[in-house]
Protein backbone atom coordinates (compact mmCIF):
# COMPACT_ATOMS: atom_id res chain seq x y z
CA UNK A 1 0.00 0.00 0.00
CA UNK A 2 1.19 3.79 -0.76
CA UNK A 3 1.94 5.98 1.87
CA UNK A 4 0.47 8.71 -0.72
CA UNK A 5 -2.71 7.53 -0.46
CA UNK A 6 -3.63 9.69 2.82
CA UNK A 7 -6.48 12.25 1.32
CA UNK A 8 -6.02 14.99 3.43
CA UNK A 9 -2.71 15.50 2.99
CA UNK A 10 -2.57 19.79 1.85
CA UNK A 11 0.93 20.57 2.27
CA UNK A 12 1.59 20.72 -1.73
CA UNK A 13 -2.20 22.04 -2.19
CA UNK A 14 -0.90 24.82 0.20
CA UNK A 15 2.44 25.06 -2.03
CA UNK A 16 0.42 25.52 -5.19
CA UNK A 17 -1.91 27.89 -4.20
CA UNK A 18 1.37 30.27 -2.76
CA UNK A 19 2.88 30.28 -6.34
CA UNK A 20 -0.13 30.46 -7.87
CA UNK A 21 -1.69 33.73 -5.82
CA UNK A 22 1.55 34.77 -4.36
CA UNK A 23 0.20 35.06 -0.94
CA UNK A 24 0.24 33.22 2.14
CA UNK A 25 -3.00 30.66 1.65
CA UNK A 26 -5.01 28.82 4.76
CA UNK A 27 -7.04 25.60 5.27
CA UNK A 28 -10.40 26.31 5.19
CA UNK A 29 -12.34 22.46 5.14
CA UNK A 30 -10.48 19.69 2.80
CA UNK A 31 -9.56 23.34 0.90
CA UNK A 32 -6.31 25.86 0.35
CA UNK A 33 -8.04 30.09 -0.14
CA UNK A 34 -5.66 32.74 -0.32
CA UNK A 35 -5.87 34.81 2.68
CA UNK A 36 -7.55 38.13 2.85
CA UNK A 37 -5.51 41.25 2.47
CA UNK A 38 -4.91 43.32 5.71
CA UNK A 39 -8.03 44.71 7.31
CA UNK A 40 -10.16 42.31 5.93
CA UNK A 41 -11.10 38.70 7.91
CA UNK A 42 -12.66 35.69 6.06
CA UNK A 43 -16.22 34.77 5.92
CA UNK A 44 -16.86 30.80 6.01
CA UNK A 45 -14.76 29.69 2.94
CA UNK A 46 -15.10 32.33 -0.23
CA UNK A 47 -15.25 35.83 0.84
CA UNK A 48 -13.49 38.70 2.81
CA UNK A 49 -14.99 41.64 4.51
CA UNK A 50 -14.36 44.11 6.60
CA UNK A 51 -14.79 45.05 10.30
CA UNK A 52 -17.20 47.55 11.10
CA UNK A 53 -15.73 50.95 12.51
CA UNK A 54 -16.35 51.55 16.60
CA UNK A 55 -20.20 52.99 17.12
CA UNK A 56 -21.20 50.69 14.31
CA UNK A 57 -23.00 47.47 14.79
CA UNK A 58 -22.13 45.02 12.76
CA UNK A 59 -25.38 43.33 10.70
CA UNK A 60 -23.19 40.76 8.39
CA UNK A 61 -22.44 42.13 5.10
CA UNK A 62 -23.60 45.49 6.54
CA UNK A 63 -22.72 48.05 9.34
CA UNK A 64 -25.47 49.76 11.15
CA UNK A 65 -25.52 53.38 11.96
CA UNK A 66 -25.36 55.11 15.52
CA UNK A 67 -28.24 57.18 16.21
CA UNK A 68 -29.02 59.94 14.24
CA UNK A 69 -30.13 63.31 15.88
CA UNK A 70 -32.32 66.20 14.49
CA UNK A 71 -31.40 69.63 14.02
CA UNK A 72 -34.69 71.43 15.34
CA UNK A 73 -37.29 73.47 13.38
CA UNK A 74 -34.37 75.76 12.09
CA UNK A 75 -34.34 79.75 12.15
CA UNK A 76 -37.21 81.40 9.30
CA UNK A 77 -37.86 84.43 8.17
CA UNK A 78 -39.25 86.88 10.84
CA UNK A 79 -41.42 90.23 10.16
CA UNK A 80 -38.52 92.90 10.52
CA UNK A 81 -36.20 91.06 8.29
CA UNK A 82 -34.91 92.32 5.50
CA UNK A 83 -36.44 90.63 1.77
CA UNK A 84 -33.40 87.86 2.21
CA UNK A 85 -32.41 85.83 5.13
CA UNK A 86 -29.34 87.28 6.18
CA UNK A 87 -30.92 87.80 9.50
CA UNK A 88 -32.17 84.14 10.25
CA UNK A 89 -28.71 83.45 9.55
CA UNK A 90 -26.63 85.61 11.76
CA UNK A 91 -29.75 84.15 14.51
CA UNK A 92 -28.29 80.85 14.08
CA UNK A 93 -25.16 81.40 13.56
CA UNK A 94 -25.13 82.69 17.23
CA UNK A 95 -26.23 80.00 18.41
CA UNK A 96 -24.31 77.65 16.33
CA UNK A 97 -20.64 77.58 16.25
CA UNK A 98 -20.15 75.33 13.72
CA UNK A 99 -22.61 77.59 10.82
CA UNK A 100 -25.52 77.33 9.40
CA UNK A 101 -26.56 76.24 6.01
CA UNK A 102 -30.12 77.03 3.90
CA UNK A 103 -32.20 74.38 2.75
CA UNK A 104 -35.76 75.64 1.28
CA UNK A 105 -36.75 78.41 2.97
CA UNK A 106 -35.24 78.50 6.27
CA UNK A 107 -31.49 78.00 7.94
CA UNK A 108 -30.40 75.07 10.26
CA UNK A 109 -27.15 74.84 12.05
CA UNK A 110 -24.96 72.14 10.01
CA UNK A 111 -24.75 68.88 11.06
CA UNK A 112 -21.89 67.94 12.86
CA UNK A 113 -18.54 66.35 12.12
CA UNK A 114 -19.03 63.14 10.84
CA UNK A 115 -22.65 63.42 9.63
CA UNK A 116 -24.88 64.78 7.46
CA UNK A 117 -27.92 66.41 6.73
CA UNK A 118 -30.80 64.24 5.28
CA UNK A 119 -33.70 66.34 4.08
CA UNK A 120 -33.98 69.06 6.03
CA UNK A 121 -34.30 68.01 9.70
CA UNK A 122 -31.96 65.23 10.17
CA UNK A 123 -28.36 64.82 10.76
CA UNK A 124 -27.17 60.84 9.59
CA UNK A 125 -23.59 59.58 10.56
CA UNK A 126 -21.23 59.47 7.56
CA UNK A 127 -20.37 55.98 6.32
CA UNK A 128 -16.88 55.14 6.72
CA UNK A 129 -14.38 55.68 3.37
CA UNK A 130 -14.46 52.51 0.94
CA UNK A 131 -18.38 51.62 2.04
CA UNK A 132 -22.00 52.83 0.49
CA UNK A 133 -24.35 54.85 1.97
CA UNK A 134 -27.70 52.65 1.85
CA UNK A 135 -29.77 55.33 4.70
CA UNK A 136 -29.69 53.68 7.72
CA UNK A 137 -26.45 51.31 7.13
CA UNK A 138 -23.69 51.28 5.46
CA UNK A 139 -22.70 48.12 2.66
CA UNK A 140 -18.82 46.77 3.41
CA UNK A 141 -16.43 46.36 1.31
CA UNK A 142 -16.47 42.47 0.50
CA UNK A 143 -14.70 40.71 -2.37
CA UNK A 144 -14.35 36.70 -3.21
CA UNK A 145 -11.31 34.87 -2.82
CA UNK A 146 -12.33 32.23 -5.54
CA UNK A 147 -13.06 28.56 -5.50
CA UNK A 148 -10.14 27.51 -3.88
CA UNK A 149 -7.16 25.17 -4.49
CA UNK A 150 -8.71 21.43 -3.86
CA UNK A 151 -6.09 18.35 -3.21
CA UNK A 152 -4.91 16.73 -6.51
CA UNK A 153 -5.34 12.75 -6.53
CA UNK A 154 -0.89 13.57 -7.26
CA UNK A 155 -0.26 15.11 -4.28
CA UNK A 156 1.67 14.34 -1.45
CA UNK A 157 3.43 12.02 -3.86
CA UNK A 158 6.57 13.35 -1.95
CA UNK A 159 6.74 10.92 0.67
CA UNK A 160 9.38 13.17 2.64
CA UNK A 161 7.07 15.73 3.11
CA UNK A 162 4.28 13.59 4.09
CA UNK A 163 6.66 11.30 6.25
CA UNK A 164 7.19 14.50 8.11
CA UNK A 165 3.54 15.09 9.08
CA UNK A 166 3.16 11.72 10.30
CA UNK A 167 6.23 12.10 12.70
CA UNK A 168 4.18 12.18 16.10
CA UNK A 169 2.65 8.62 15.29
CA UNK A 170 5.96 6.83 13.62
CA UNK A 171 6.95 5.61 17.49
CA UNK A 172 3.22 4.21 18.25
CA UNK A 173 2.38 0.25 18.36
CA UNK A 174 -0.40 -1.12 16.32
CA UNK A 175 -2.38 -1.09 19.62
CA UNK A 176 -1.55 2.19 20.60
CA UNK A 177 -2.44 3.54 17.36
CA UNK A 178 -5.77 1.98 17.85
CA UNK A 179 -6.90 3.25 20.72
CA UNK A 180 -5.91 6.50 20.34
CA UNK A 181 -8.06 6.57 16.83
CA UNK A 182 -10.71 5.46 18.86
CA UNK A 183 -9.77 8.76 21.16
CA UNK A 184 -10.51 10.65 17.88
CA UNK A 185 -13.44 9.29 16.81
CA UNK A 186 -15.12 9.90 19.71
CA UNK A 187 -13.79 13.38 20.00
CA UNK A 188 -14.91 13.77 16.52
CA UNK A 189 -18.55 13.12 17.54
CA UNK A 190 -18.84 15.36 20.70
CA UNK A 191 -17.30 17.91 18.75
CA UNK A 192 -19.59 17.93 15.64
CA UNK A 193 -20.83 21.60 16.17
CA UNK A 194 -17.58 23.25 16.20
CA UNK A 195 -16.98 23.03 11.84
CA UNK A 196 -13.10 23.82 12.99
CA UNK A 197 -12.19 21.05 15.71
CA UNK A 198 -14.09 18.97 13.38
CA UNK A 199 -11.44 19.57 10.39
CA UNK A 200 -8.66 19.25 12.61
CA UNK A 201 -9.74 16.14 14.56
CA UNK A 202 -10.09 14.14 10.88
CA UNK A 203 -7.34 15.48 9.84
CA UNK A 204 -5.35 13.82 13.04
CA UNK A 205 -7.43 10.83 12.28
CA UNK A 206 -6.57 10.22 8.87
CA UNK A 207 -2.88 10.78 9.47
CA UNK A 208 -3.39 7.79 12.18
CA UNK A 209 -5.19 5.57 9.94
CA UNK A 210 -2.80 5.83 6.86
CA UNK A 211 -0.11 5.14 9.57
CA UNK A 212 -1.85 2.33 11.05
CA UNK A 213 -2.86 1.12 7.50
CA UNK A 214 0.87 0.80 6.70
CA UNK A 215 1.57 -0.58 9.28
CA UNK A 216 -0.58 -3.14 9.46
CA UNK A 217 0.64 -3.55 5.88
CA UNK A 218 4.10 -4.76 7.05
CA UNK A 219 2.74 -7.18 9.52
CA UNK A 220 1.06 -9.35 6.77
CA UNK A 221 3.88 -9.10 4.90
Amino acid sequence: MQECSNPICLVETQQRCQASTGKQCEQYGAIMYPKCENEFFNVECCLCESPCPPGFRDDGLFCAKPSAYGRGAGYPWKFGDGFNLNSATERCEKDNSQGCEQNGLIIYPKSQQGFHNVGCCTCSPDCPFGTTDIGVSCTKPVYGRGVGYPMFYEDCSNNKLLRASFDDYQSYSIEQLKQKMQELSCSLISNQQDIDKVVKIAIELQKLTSVFEVESSKLNQ
